[in-house]
């Protein structure tokens, strides 16, 4: 069978696919996909570098609850409690191996995540064809955003496998063919675990739902939702018992309190497009181009009947993405899972009316070019940041008391957070995240500059460690000069080139400055 007749569109996606075909694309594109998100941090520092501050976080809280303390009720934590369990094994290794390879182990995993999500992309466009499960595949493998989010632990990462595990069930459904009850309970459990790593899987679980009751009628969207409800429930039920009001606070009001991003538009759409790291100006004819595009694609997509699912859910996400205040390039995270399946159903659809064998070739040809393209930025770019974790946890550990920073990698790194654990010490794993949870009455949320509770709540807390690292913030991010010239002045027990460890409760014994 040629990659042409198998890659027509609906009419003809009932013709059985080949399985060796789709066996080796599958590696092929788990490969290219687990090399793309390895190759940049081997390149750059490695993986006892320091590769992502809200990795990090999500790893500290892990390790919080292996323990036994609770995110909400111990310490603070902006988002729903999915990454925390799903990084537990990774925290519990690392009572084993030490935090810094719980931490290495937990990213290569998921790398691996990262190259199943790349193959599942082509498992829901096997019946379109090997071209669409192809170029599909190899879209999200090389995808800017997700190679992002997925080379060291992420919320979208693991919540972009359930969304396309739920996909994947989802985009057999057809109108009037019965669908087995327990199906679609899973996909709408699938999509609640999702919203409980990331909040914003509701966006998709209500796109989904209305695919639900647009193919399989009411009473299965009835199920659909049940599902849903069943699978944030067990995510984030025993969280929300323990402490209701503070994780309701931290998981939903404080998100509403998040300064509003200056990102244009434009730059939002390359974002979400992956062209922006490609020389291009973020303007507005950027945005008619990529909207012109956009619908073309879309258009051949709804010939293909995941294609028509994965343009329900990839709608619903970019609006989303479109008009929400905050902005980072992992947002756009949430839009590459569905997106690959609208490229790769618009490609297989474009081979499917190819007449003539040149002209089918042509289309592969551009396909291949297209993507080899597209990676190219991705192709130079480095993960981590140097750190010299032996040299300041010599310096750190014999330091009285707890070990104080402002970012969580600092501890992971020079294996000192169980030592934290060990002694007692306050769970702090975003003190950034303290300044959009702070009482009524501050307005200066986001603008930590600005935010005068939460200069004097991370001196504080600083302050109050037997040594202390600060690597994130500083006088202009951070720090006013008046916070940064408190730490300053605290007596320095250790140097490296880039790097000061500082002793706060120095200063209050005898002779101390």
């Amino acid at each position: 069978m040629s990659s042409a007749t198998a890659a027509a569109p609906s009419a003809t996606e009932a013709t059985r696919p080949r399985v060796g075909g789709g066996l080796a694309v599958g590696i092929l594109v788990a490969g290219v996909a687990f090399a793309m998100r390895l190759i940049p941090v081997l390149r750059g520092q490695g993986l006892h570098s320091l590769l992502t501050y809200d990795g990090a976080v999500y790893y500290g809280a892990a390790a919080g609850l292996a323990h036994g303390l609770l995110p909400y009720r111990d310490f603070l934590l902006l988002h729903p409690p999915g990454i925390v369990l799903a990084l537990l094994p990774f925290a519990a290794l690392a009572r084993l191996v030490g935090d810094a390879n719980g931490f290495a182990v937990a990213s290569v995993a998921w790398m691996g995540i990262g190259a199943l999500n790349a193959v599942l992309v082509t498992r829901i466009l096997r019946p379109a064809g090997l071209v669409a499960a192809a170029v599909g595949g190899l879209f999200y493998a090389v995808f800017p955003a997700v190679i992002y989010v997925e080379h060291a632990p992420s919320l979208e990462a693991v919540a972009a496998t359930c969304i396309l595990l739920a996909m994947l069930l989802a985009s057999r459904w057809r109108r009037r063919v019965p669908v087995a009850t327990r199906t679609v309970l899973l996909v709408g459990a699938l999509l609640g675990v999702s919203s409980g790593i990331k909040i914003w899987g509701v966006v998709v679980v209500a796109a989904v739902g209305l695919w639900c009751l647009l193919t399989v009628g009411v009473k299965r969207a009835v199920l659909y939702a049940l599902g849903a409800l069943a699978g944030v429930s067990a995510v984030c039920l025993p969280f929300f018992v323990a402490a209701p009001g503070p994780m309701y606070r931290m998981v939903v009001l404080d998100q509403l309190v998040r300064t509003p991003s200056k990102a244009s538009s434009a730059q939002r759409v390359a974002d979400i497009a992956g062209v922006s790291g490609w020389s291009l100006p973020h303007s507005t004819s950027l945005l008619v181009v990529a909207g012109v595009l956009a619908v073309v694609i879309c258009a051949l997509a709804l010939r293909v009947r995941a294609g028509r699912l994965g343009v329900v859910v990839l709608l619903a996400t970019g609006a989303m993405l479109l008009v929400t205040p905050s902005w980072f390039l992992h947002y756009a995270g949430l839009t590459a899972a569905p997106a690959a399946v609208v490229v790769g159903s618009a490609a297989g659809a474009l081979v499917g009316l190819a007449r003539w064998r040149a002209l089918r070739a042509v289309v592969v040809v551009a396909a291949a070019a297209g993507l080899t393209a597209y990676a190219g930025p991705a192709l130079s770019t480095t993960f981590g940041k140097a750190f010299p974790a032996r040299e300041l946890a010599a310096v750190m550990a014999t330091s009285p008391g707890c070990v104080t920073t402002d970012d969580p990698q600092a501890l992971i790194q020079t294996n000192l957070l169980a030592r934290n654990f060990a002694r007692g010490c306050p769970l702090v794993v975003d003190l950034g995240g303290y300044s959009y949870d702070l009482p009524l009455g501050v307005t200066d949320h986001g603008h930590r500059e600005k935010n005068k509770a939460w200069q004097a709540y991370a001196l504080r807390y600083l302050a109050s460690g037997g040594s202390t690292l600060t690597i994130r913030f500083h006088s202009g991010f951070g720090f006013t000069p008046a916070s940064a010239k408190v730490v300053h002045r605290w007596p320095v027990i250790g140097r490296t080139p880039h790097y000061v460890v500082h002793a706060p409760l120095a200063r209050l014994a005898p002779g101390g400055s």
